[in-house]
């Protein structure tokens, strides 16, 4: 069968969601070195250590991201039935931390972008989760 488009712009998204993680676990990782560096101070003795430990944890996990991220587009334009599973997981996850991420955006000493961010990203969320369920896509991944 013939892979659906909607499955096609998903992979897309999945790949650019990789590279923003990738790029944002080096910052991480390279951040906390350079806060480590420089919290390594008299006046700040152990703060150094934590913040670097802070930084590559930071990284490790949006790196793990980024790779599970770019496995699941890659399998989704396989149609790879494990692929649509991990996404639906992914962007669950996502929905979740954007509907957490618009409750704090209410409150006043946020700005307003974040709340329209939040909710861009929980309609874009929505929209893949709705398609993933839509019959014709189950049976391009093989599922009846």
């Amino acid at each position: 069968m013939q892979r659906p488009v909607g499955v096609t712009i998903i992979a897309v998204l999945a790949f650019i969601g990789a590279a923003g993680l990738l790029l944002v676990g080096l910052a991480c990782a390279l951040g906390g070195a350079v806060l480590a560096t420089l919290g390594s101070h008299r006046a700040f003795p152990f703060g150094g250590a934590f913040l670097g430990a802070m930084g590559a944890v930071c990284g490790v996990v949006l790196l793990a991201l980024a790779v599970v991220s770019l496995a699941a587009g890659i399998g989704l334009l396989g149609l790879k039935g494990w692929a649509r599973i991990l996404t639906i997981v992914l962007v669950a996850l996502g929905l979740a931390v954007n509907a957490l991420a618009l409750l704090g955006g209410w409150m006043p000493h946020h700005v307003h972008h974040l709340v329209i961010r939040s909710l861009i990203g929980i309609a874009i969320d929505a929209w893949i989760l709705y398609y993933l369920f839509r019959p014709h896509v189950k049976k391009a991944f093989g599922v009846v």
